[in-house]
């Protein structure tokens, strides 16, 4: 009987020893509350493109703050462009000056340019330029041979140099083309596909038809486009018989 009532003790002890640390933890915590977890907040692979556009659009939408760029002090490429400058800061954080270009802006070779870049158009660079800081462009994009740059988002389509090196991302809504011997350090991301040669780097890739690997990116281009033209006119042809049908009703 009395080994029984030992056993039970410590057995019951065994229980209590379990938790002890939890209700030492309730009486003398160590965080001052619970860990905060924001539900609206997506983990997606294109977060930092998109998290970039959010801020840069919000700062674009703000009245105050703008300066007109002169055009003394514009880079060539700039000149005859509509060109705005701001102080980026938030929280008391200065993030740099950023430039908002309304129109397509072609670079030419060899340029280097240290201001984040706002390019509401199209935008093309040539051989051996530099991008100090971050690009965000709403229509194409085409980069020329043997670029730098930090990052560059899109809503269209991307097309990345030979030779050209990207320091963080190269994101875009639409297709992506990136040509022989291109390093990337982190991330590039397509809504669409990524079409790469053998010889490029990247830190990791996402897209929903993966990482297309092609010899000749060139063709691959040439092909795509002509598909696009042909579909450009197909549609161009409905819009018109469908205009003339209701006119004949």
């Amino acid at each position: 009987m009395i080994g029984f009532i030992i056993l039970l003790l410590a057995f019951l002890g065994l229980v209590a020893s379990c938790f002890v640390w939890g209700l030492h933890e309730l009486r003398h915590p160590k965080d001052e509350g619970p860990f905060f977890v924001d539900l609206a907040r997506k983990i997606v692979e294109r977060m930092p493109a998109f998290e970039l556009r959010k801020q840069l659009l919000a700062l674009k939408a703000e009245d105050e703050g703008w300066t007109k760029v002169k055009e003394e002090e514009k880079p060539v490429w700039l000149k005859n462009l509509r060109v705005s400058s701001k102080t980026w800061i938030t929280n008391g954080d200065v993030h740099g000056d950023v430039w908002l270009v309304l129109g397509d802006v072609t670079v030419p070779e060899e340029t280097v340019f240290d201001k984040i870049l706002i390019v509401w158009g199209s935008f093309q660079t040539g051989e051996r330029c530099e991008f100090q800081r971050e690009i965000y462009a709403v229509g194409d994009c085409i980069i020329g041979k043997e670029n730098h740059l930090h990052s560059i988002t899109t809503h269209k389509s991307l097309i990345v140099g030979d030779e050209t090196v990207v320091e963080t991302y190269v994101d875009s809504n639409d297709k992506m083309y990136v040509k022989r011997g291109c390093s990337v350090g982190e991330l590039a991301v397509s809504q669409t596909a990524i079409f790469a040669t053998e010889e490029c780097s990247f830190g990791s890739t996402y897209s929903p038809a993966g990482l297309i690997s092609m010899t000749d990116a060139e063709e691959q281009i040439k092909v795509d486009r002509a598909i696009q033209r042909q579909l450009a006119m197909c549609t161009a042809s409905t819009r018109s018989y469908e205009y003339v049908r209701r006119k004949i009703r």
